[in-house]
């Protein structure tokens, strides 16, 4: 959770933490560089607009308790919002409601909801299951390159 809640915070710009939190979590588990599906489809991994926002309304459902950031501190907001793609990445431009959910190309189609609160129970879950390949193979290669140094 200190990854999260320890991150840079933009002035406050609530999108763009939510944004930073993405590249973090899918870049550092799983491999995925999914920021870029914030103002398009990507175009080489498999990640859309609205997986890309799922998982920001997930991150957008959470907040920090207190005035200053602490590790272990993300609680679930009282309400959670619709989510939206926003078209071309701007927040004002909101294009279809998605629901949260975890990527559709790693559940063949069947994405799992993230429904419970904010959805980051469910997101850890996936990103966790043995059903997903991405993070063993991360977590291996890291190993290999501590063990053989590259």
């Amino acid at each position: 959770m200190g990854m999260l809640t320890l991150g840079r915070r933009f002035l406050q710009n609530a999108d763009d933490i939510a944004d930073d939190r993405i590249d973090v979590v899918t870049r550092g588990l799983m491999g995925v560089t999914a920021a870029c599906a914030r103002c398009h489809d990507h175009k080489f991994d498999a990640v859309t607009q609205a997986d890309y926002y799922s998982l920001h309304g997930a991150f957008m459902g959470s907040s920090e308790p207190g005035d200053e950031p602490s590790p272990l501190r993300m609680v679930d907001r009282d309400q959670q919002g619709e989510t939206f793609v926003y078209l071309r990445g701007r927040p004002g431009n909101h294009g279809a409601k998605i629901e949260r959910k975890f990527f559709t190309f790693l559940d063949q189609g069947n994405p799992r909801p993230l429904g419970t609160g904010s959805g980051r129970l469910e997101l850890a879950d996936s990103i966790a299951s043995r059903d997903n390949p991405l993070t063993a193979r991360v977590y291996v290669n890291r190993i290999w390159g501590w063990i053989i140094g590259s």
